[in-house]
């Protein structure tokens, strides 16, 4: 099983736009096989077949396996040969999050990320946790500086 996972990463302007974040499940038709990889660039194929958007820059938009990870695509995939192999459904209207997708981010980029409306967090590490530790005196720093070290390990 392979799922596009839709997360919005600015805010998207058009009221259909909206509504795109989510995670979707691909069903492939039957002849449909090849690698992992080829599989990975035909969902996202189907997907984008069936699935409109306005404004490709607002999201941030990657093919999963049954476990949640990154699918690489296949670098000889020519993009939107294959559109019609397949269905999808939306079975979350919640992006997953994919694990690694933040290493490397800064404070800024994290709330730039999580944070486009005023009221986002990160998806493992709440306000609320960042309140407990600011209240036991761990830790002085604003919550996406917070994020920002816990993810780099420091």
């Amino acid at each position: 099983m392979l799922c596009i996972n839709v997360r919005a990463i600015s805010n998207p302007e058009g009221t259909e736009d909206q509504a795109v974040q989510g995670v979707y499940q691909v069903m492939f038709n039957d002849d449909v096989e090849g690698s992992q990889a080829k599989l990975a660039s035909i969902a996202l194929d189907i997907f984008h077949g069936q699935i409109s958007i306005d404004d490709l820059d607002n999201f941030e938009i990657s093919v999963l396996d049954e476990d949640g990870y990154p699918v690489m695509l296949d670098g000889a995939h020519e993009d939107y040969s294959a559109s019609d192999c397949g269905t999808v459904e939306c079975i979350s209207e919640t992006p997953m999050y994919v694990p690694g997708s933040d290493e490397g981010l800064d404070a800024e980029a994290l709330d730039n990320k999580y944070n486009h409306d005023g009221e986002g967090e990160h998806p493992l590490h709440t306000r609320a946790d960042w309140r407990a530790e600011v209240a036991e005196e761990n830790t002085l720093l604003g919550y996406w500086a917070w994020i920002e070290n816990i993810l780099s390990g420091d």
